[in-house]
């Protein structure tokens, strides 16, 4: 039961350890079923935002019943500045569903998000979890765009090779030409992020993320390509709880000849995101280039996989072919709070803020 007596409220310190099983309880997924493993530090990802805040509902026994976060973040819509909050880690225990814990969740998320002027809400919602598209569908979320998800494993030959072509970390004169680099390749994309302070600041404050896994390519101060991973391992691991055939047959294949591993049941997984891999000029086999780079980082690092996810119009889809890769889709589930706020998002390009996945 949930306790009724004590209203929602945000998540204090000593809650760490219940949100983190809460959350392990709590798997994805419709053939690929993945559960997170968010220990030690729940509240790592959050930290990555401006601003945000952890809602919780108490169980009547101890411990929680359910928990949403939602996170502000200045984003670009129809070329204009705007403040937007970004709900997630939205999870109902077993016991405790159906008794519109995660309505309740989501309507004070809403209220937090009013109250800081938000001009959006938003979410990403797996394809075929019909009961959170339904939860957020009934809230007044309308799906706008679906996302393709990309899982691309690394593997020791790509470790080998990470110090091959002319890629090097980035140093301090070059920070700036990426910022420029990465503006000119999402200039036209709509709801990018406007991050507080410089490039370099935002990134570095990601937990987990060091200069270094930032590569460059060109002349010092005038890089031309950019390819960087944030390591997520200390932020999160992935552990399958169910696995389509195909992907069991195909891990034990890719083992058996050395070729990069695919997730195995119950093991976990920590991983890499793509940041950001950009070229000048954007040719999808230049842009392919970078990303090999980035991934050959990765798993420089000893992570297992990177993933990404993006809109099936931007034109690094068509760099991402040629790579070993699984798919998955997600809605973009987007609510209102100002008029005309989402019109932008209709009709253009969508850029996925890595730091969402």
């Amino acid at each position: 039961m949930v306790d009724r007596t004590q209203p929602l409220r945000q998540a204090r310190p000593e809650d760490n350890g219940d949100l983190v099983g809460l959350l392990r309880r709590c798997p994805q997924g419709t053939r690929l079923i993945i559960a997170q493993d968010r220990s030690p530090d729940f509240f790592l990802r959050a930290r990555a935002y401006r601003q945000s805040a952890i809602w919780v509902a108490d169980a009547a026994q101890g411990g929680l019943a359910a928990t949403a976060t939602a996170a502000l973040k200045g984003v670009r819509l129809g070329g204009t500045a705007s403040l937007a909050a970004y709900v997630f880690d939205v999870a109902v225990d077993q016991a405790h569903r159906k008794q519109g814990l995660a309505r309740e969740l989501l309507a004070e998320s809403e209220r937090w998000a009013r109250s800081a002027g938000a001009s959006i809400l938003y979410a990403h919602v797996l394809r075929g979890n019909a009961a959170s598209a339904a939860l957020f569908a009934a809230a007044g979320y309308e799906p706008i765009r679906t996302l393709r998800a990309f899982l691309m494993p690394l593997g020791r030959r790509a470790s080998r090779a990470e110090s091959a072509g002319d890629w090097r970390a980035a140093g301090e004169d070059d920070w700036e030409g990426v910022a420029a680099l990465l503006a000119e390749t999402y200039s036209k994309h709509e709801l990018r992020p406007e991050p507080d302070g410089t490039l370099r600041d935002h990134w570095c404050r990601l937990p987990g993320l060091v200069p270094e896994d930032v590569r460059v390519r060109g002349l010092p101060a005038r890089p031309d390509a950019v390819a960087a991973v944030w390591n997520y391992g200390p932020v999160a691991a992935s552990l399958p709880v169910r696995l389509p055939a195909g992907i069991r047959i195909a891990g034990a294949a890719c083992r058996a000849l050395s070729l990069p591993s695919l997730p195995r049941l119950g093991e976990a997984s920590r991983y890499a995101i793509l940041l950001g891999a950009a070229t000048r000029p954007g040719e999808p086999a230049e842009r392919r280039s970078a990303i090999r780079a980035a991934l050959r980082r990765a798993a420089a690092l000893g992570l297992m996989s990177a993933i990404t996810m993006v809109d099936p119009a931007d034109p690094i889809v068509a760099a991402l072919r040629g790579l070993l890769r699984f798919s998955d889709r997600y809605q973009l589930m987007v609510k209102e709070l100002e008029p005309g706020a989402t019109k932008p998002l209709e009709r253009g390009v969508i850029y996925v803020d890595p730091v969402d996945l």
